[in-house]
């Protein structure tokens, strides 16, 4: 959420990861972070449990598409940086709609 506010954020004195090290830094680790969150509801996914994860490991791959993307593209100029970034956090809402909406799906 920090990403496309950089120029600002530096301006104001803030000292967070993004304005120390940049948009594309953010990014990677932006698309990192959605990869490792992919792969840990695989892992709940693939594990026996009362809930069946499989559901929500599909539900993952819709915010995974624009981590990867960030991870690879990693763009610098503050308009692209915010439609990216408003990508991600899109998809992460659908992400938890979805999830939310099998959870109680399942517990009717």
């Amino acid at each position: 959420m920090e990403i496309p506010d950089l120029e600002g954020d530096i301006a104001g004195g803030k000292n967070y990861f993004v304005a120390r090290h940049g948009r594309a830094a953010g990014f990677a680790v932006a698309g990192l972070i959605g990869i490792l969150a992919t792969a840990s509801i695989a892992a709940l996914a693939n594990g026996r449990y009362a809930i069946d994860f499989r559901p929500v490991f599909l539900f993952s791959l819709v915010p995974l598409l624009p981590a990867l993307y960030s991870l690879v593209m990693r763009p610098r100029a503050r308009e692209a940086a915010t439609r990216l970034a408003q990508a991600n956090v899109g998809c992460y809402l659908l992400f938890i709609l979805l999830t939310d909406a099998y959870l109680v799906f399942i517990r009717l």
